[in-house]
């Protein structure tokens, strides 16, 4: 649904934004958060439930290799 998967972007977000805090390479942390709040803001207007998913997967699966 619309409302659940608004919950996982918003999550998503918030853990990305987590993550980029305490990244272990202090001289890229700043780029991590504006990356991520480029992309979260470029992707805001997407109204498919199909794309959100594909964008949810992708952001996942990005997150997962940076841990």
């Amino acid at each position: 649904s619309t409302l659940q998967q608004r919950k996982q972007v918003l999550g998503l977000y918030r853990q990305i934004l987590k993550l980029s805090k305490t990244w272990r390479i202090v001289s890229e942390r700043a780029g991590i958060a504006n990356e991520a709040k480029n992309l979260f803001r470029k992707n805001m207007n997407i109204t498919s439930s199909e794309a959100i998913d594909s964008k949810i997967f992708e952001a996942r699966k990005k997150q997962r290799q940076h841990l």
